[in-house]
């Protein structure tokens, strides 16, 4: 039989055990086959409790794509560098 082994009202592990099998300091609840209790749900007054749902992962914010005039105003920029470099070194 799976059962869940719980301590201090955590579920600690899922086993398979025999009926009538012990652990020292801990409580054995019988699953169903189609639990999908495991270590992270913990167990109070008789129920199994679900974890939290983890918190969705945000999206990334694309970074602004540069618009035409944006890059022709780059790319001139640029030139008018190389221009100016060669004109003091000349």
């Amino acid at each position: 039989m799976r059962k869940a082994v719980v301590k201090d009202g955590k579920v600690i592990n899922v086993i398979l055990a025999p009926e009538g099998f012990t652990l020292p300091d801990c409580e054995l609840i019988t699953l169903a086959d189609n639990s999908l209790v495991d270590q992270r749900w913990t167990y109070e007054k008789g129920e199994f409790i679900k974890p939290p749902e983890p918190e969705p992962e945000p999206e990334p914010i694309p970074e602004p794509k540069k618009s035409d005039l944006e890059l022709r105003i780059e790319a001139l920029e640029a030139e008018l560098s190389k221009l100016s470099t060669a004109k003091t070194e000349g």
